[in-house]
């Protein structure tokens, strides 16, 4: 009697695997689009928040209160025709329109960062589009 296995016990065991194979690339490609966009609205937030701050320090000097801001190519703001320099320093905007409440952020449209685009919804969360 011969000790071994037949063609189709083998088969088997290499279709099971490329079964397996198949539910895990789409488990890690999942894993990594989740965390690239976790990244990616943790980025705009941080832009906001230099945003809001670069707002207040212009206020120090003088009354400067827009309601709304354009996002140019170098990430810095123009607001009621007044420009502002944020100070950030990775993945920069390129564009977008910041509506803000005495210095604050209400809405975001169009906040193009790495390729990609970012508005928020009612709750003030991002989103990518």
């Amino acid at each position: 009697m011969k000790k071994g296995f037949t063609l189709v016990e083998l088969l088997a065991v290499i279709l099971i695997l490329g079964i397996i194979a198949g539910i895990t690339t789409v488990i890690v490609s999942d894993i990594i689009i989740k965390g690239e966009n976790k990244a990616l609205i943790e980025s705009a937030e941080n832009y906001i928040e230099a945003v809001e701050l670069a707002i207040k320090n212009k206020n120090i000097n003088e009354e400067f209160n827009p309601r709304t801001c354009v996002v140019n190519e170098k990430g810095n703001l123009i607001c009621d025709g007044v420009s502002v320099k944020v100070e950030i320093s990775k993945n920069i905007p390129i564009g977008g329109i910041i509506k803000l409440e005495n210095g604050v952020m209400e809405s975001v449209s169009d906040l193009k960062i790495n390729g990609n685009t970012l508005n928020t919804n009612s709750n003030k969360e991002f989103v990518i589009k």
